[in-house]
């Protein structure tokens, strides 16, 4: 009998994401949303140490770019701030190396 480590996490591309405080928005509200792995043009502008941080600043601007369906900045900015949370975690996760991911907070 042998025994076999298990590989390395999955390389995930996005990640839904149930929110707790669905977003208000004219032609229906948001109950869940799509976080994208974000692509060099995505932090364009942004610092990566910042987004690995989470700070809210870099945040609010990285998470319109990379969601679906696309988050307004205004909804970014005024959502409940444990799904701001989520989302940023999210986000900030996928710069990870692969060997140092942990499991997804929404997993």
């Amino acid at each position: 009998m042998t025994d076999t480590a298990p590989g390395p996490p999955e390389i995930k591309t996005s990640v839904n994401v149930t929110l707790e405080e669905p977003i208000k928005r004219d032609g229906g509200d948001i109950a869940a949303v799509t976080v994208r792995r974000p692509l060099p043009e995505a932090m364009s502008g942004l610092s990566l140490r910042d987004i690995v941080d989470m700070e809210a600043t870099t945040m609010r601007k990285l998470l319109p770019r990379i969601t679906e369906p696309p988050l307004l900045a205004s909804e970014v900015a005024t959502m409940a701030p444990g799904d701001f949370l989520l989302l940023s975690a999210e986000a900030s996760g996928f710069l990870l190396p692969r060997l140092l991911r942990p499991a997804s907070p929404t997993a």
